[in-house]
Order: structure tokens, then sequence, then C-alpha cells
């Protein structure tokens, strides 16, 4: 067996303090998360008794692609902003794992202000719907807010921390939404 993974950016930076950056990072690979569990169709159940139909299930063949468009302004000394869009697909090779396959799209806006020369504040939004291929019980969307501080005290010293909200609909109404900090 043989993974492999192509991964490509293109930067242009203006001299009015905006960037554009594109990534791309294509992969062929295996899962390997679920290996001897049993999907629910492989189990009989008859007259209270519990059998098994098939074997568990092996390593699972795919194809992903995760393509990134961002665009960044510096708007001053002290502001700045981050907009991004990011196209994940994930397509397994063989017909039994289509209700794996799925895209994701988000779009993500960040805003910072520099405090000081070591010290900024941020925040930041991204919403991504969530599309799958036939098991669409499982769509949905996600909303995540945070909020944080990015601290450089020096070249081998830095902090970071982030805190925030989520939120996670589903299309089908069966599934309650939920929520978290």
């Amino acid at each position: 067996y043989t993974a492999w993974r192509l991964e490509g950016m293109y930067q242009q930076n203006l001299p009015a303090g905006i960037s554009f950056r594109v990534m791309d990072r294509y992969s062929r690979d295996q899962d390997r998360f679920d290996i001897g569990s049993f999907q629910p169709e492989d189990f009989i159940v008859d007259s209270g008794t519990l059998s098994v139909r098939s074997t568990p299930s092996q390593i699972r063949n795919y194809a992903s692609n995760q393509a990134i468009f961002a665009t960044s302004v510096e708007t001053g000394e002290r502001f700045s902003a981050l907009i991004n869009f990011i196209n994940f697909t994930l397509d397994y090779e063989d017909d039994e794992d289509d209700w794996l396959d799925r895209t994701d799209n988000s779009l993500g806006l960040t805003l910072s202000y520099k405090y000081s020369p070591k010290t900024s504040f941020f925040l930041e939004y991204d919403r991504a719907v969530i599309s799958y291929a036939t098991d669409t019980g499982n769509d949905g969307e996600n909303s995540f807010l945070y909020g944080g501080i990015n601290w450089q005290g020096s070249a081998k010293t830095s902090l970071v921390a982030k805190g925030g909200y989520q939120l996670k609909q589903y299309d089908i109404e069966n599934y309650e939404d939920s929520d978290t900090f």
C-alpha cells in the first residue's frame, strides 16, 4: 500500500497591506480509526439472539482534497482582518463506504487588534456547512465564535489563550441542535 499527499501554496503580498493566499492539499490514504468494528446492519437479532452476518470492517481507502482561499488586510498599525474560505471533500474508494463521502464548506472572519509589539487580541467567527453524499441525516451547520489573546514574550516564549462557543445545527428535525462553550 502506498499513501501520498500533494500540497501547494501561492501567496501574493501587495504593498497596500493586502495579501492573497491559495493552498491546496490532495491526499490518498487509508482510515484506520475503526478497524475491526461493525456497522449496525452487520447484526441480526432473531428471537432474542444476536448473530453477526459479516466480518468486521476493514481499512477504508479514500481520497481527500482541502482547498483554502484567504485574504488578509492590514489596516494601519493596530488592526488586521483575515477572511478565508475552505472547501474539503472526502471520497471513499469502495461503494459500500459511500455513506462517509462528504463535502464541507467553511467561511471565516478573524479580526485582530495589536495592543503592543508583543500582545494582540483577536475575535474569530467561522461557519461550516457539512453535506454528506448519501447519509444526509448527518448534514448540518457548525458555527464557532472565539476570542483570545496572543502574546509573544520572546523568540522562544509565546502564549495563545483562546476560548469560544460552538453551535451545531442538523438539517433533520429528529436531531437536536447542540451548543457548548
